[in-house]
């Protein structure tokens, strides 16, 4: 098990992730790792949405999973390779944002009072 700190510090040494669950895409954009979305819930494709990173995801409606699943996360990766620098700079632009958002409010320090008693856990 890894604190948020640990996770993060393991993280920024990837050079792109694989995410399908939203605290996986939230960890990686904070270290600014470029992101292969596989989204399955609304808030994975809201995050890459609000991103504009919406096309390195590929979502998939765990109901009803589709033939062409395969081949079109095969193009979704492709592009993420070819784009991988653009996107280090796009997410830089979106985690900044909330960022300038967050120090503009309390919401860090009441943050960091909630975090100081909690345990760690496994997000991935």
């Amino acid at each position: 098990m890894f604190t948020a700190e640990e996770m993060l510090d393991e993280i920024k040494y990837l050079d792109l992730a694989v995410c399908m669950r939203y605290h996986a895409h939230v960890f990686c954009m904070l270290q600014n790792i470029p992101i292969f979305s596989v989204s399955t819930t609304r808030k994975t494709e809201s995050v890459m949405t609000q991103a504009k990173l919406s096309d390195y995801q590929v979502q998939i409606d765990v109901e009803e999973i589709q033939s062409n699943v395969g081949a079109n996360m095969i193009a979704v990766f492709e592009r993420l390779l070819v784009n991988h620098v653009a996107i280090r700079r796009q997410i830089h632009v979106f985690v900044d944002g909330y960022q300038k958002l967050l120090e503009e409010s309390n919401i860090p320090e009441m943050t960091a009072n909630l975090l100081h008693n909690v345990k760690p856990c496994a997000l991935f």
